[in-house]
């Protein structure tokens, strides 16, 4: 995250209302939240990413068994 407007909006505490453990507990849960916000683009362009790599293979290897098939036509 490069500045503030990267992140969610604060949630509006319980003040004194919230114990230690819970105010703990509330401020870990809104991290864990900016975090994923921030990181979902990414994790989706990663997804995207693999899918064309396995794509990508699938294709080498389809290739690679017609010119191995073409290899043997040619070596009888």
């Amino acid at each position: 995250m490069s500045s503030n407007e990267d992140l969610l909006p604060m949630p509006e505490w319980q003040g004194d209302f919230m114990t230690e453990s819970e105010f703990r507990e509330e401020a870990h849960a809104y991290a864990r939240a900016c975090v994923a916000h921030a990181t979902a683009a990414k994790d989706a362009e990663i997804e995207a990413l693999r899918a064309e790599v396995a794509r990508r293979v699938e294709g080498f290897a389809d290739r690679a068994e017609q010119l191995e098939a073409r290899a043997e036509r040619l070596a009888a």
